[in-house]
């Protein structure tokens, strides 16, 4: 099952990187490691905390296929709904990654407002569906999931995607190394 594939990734990433990220106190987190005895309300923004893949339940993108009279990928839906973390730093094949998660509550609705204008956009453009999963080191690149083909793409901005790195997302994540 996607979901355990994905989880299992997450928490081999963060098992090998030990991620740190800059507390900001509006921007709060169930992934965040906070020491033992400190208070959230102690803690000065900048301050460098480690934080953990946290398990999700209950959360799906099933909002999506009504407003956008499209069928999300189960697959896609188990990446971005089975759990809180930051965005993850990869490799893939040679190229480096960036790949986007959920870091809240606030942060998961943000996500589904933008993944909604991402799909009206290729519409407009008339070009397939795709739902972005993150981005290479190149600013007018993304990595997009083919919602018709469930392959994982490189998009460049505003253009139909012409390079395909991985037929499904499973594939895709066994080839995944996490950045050091």
């Amino acid at each position: 099952m996607m979901q355990q594939q994905w989880q299992q990734f997450v928490q081999t990433y963060v098992k090998n990187v030990s991620p740190i990220i800059e507390f900001d106190r509006d921007w709060v987190s169930p992934c965040l490691v906070i020491e033992k005895g400190v208070q959230l309300d102690a803690l000065e923004n900048g301050a460098q905390l480690r934080w953990i893949m946290q398990p999700r339940t209950a959360a799906s993108l099933a909002n999506l296929n009504e407003a956008l009279e499209l069928v999300v990928p189960p697959a896609l839906s188990d990446f971005y709904c089975s759990c809180f973390a930051h965005h993850l730093e990869v490799h893939f094949a040679g190229k480096n990654l960036t790949l986007l998660q959920i870091w809240n509550e606030e942060d998961f609705h943000q996500l589904q407002e933008n993944i909604i204008g991402h799909v009206l956009m290729k519409r407009r453009l008339r070009q397939r569906d795709t739902i972005f999963i993150g981005f290479t080191e190149d600013d007018e690149e993304i990595i997009a999931v083919d919602v018709a083909s469930q392959a994982v793409v490189v998009e460049r901005l505003g253009k139909e995607w012409e390079v395909e790195l991985a037929p499904d997302l499973p594939t895709f994540i066994d080839q995944l190394i996490p950045a050091q």
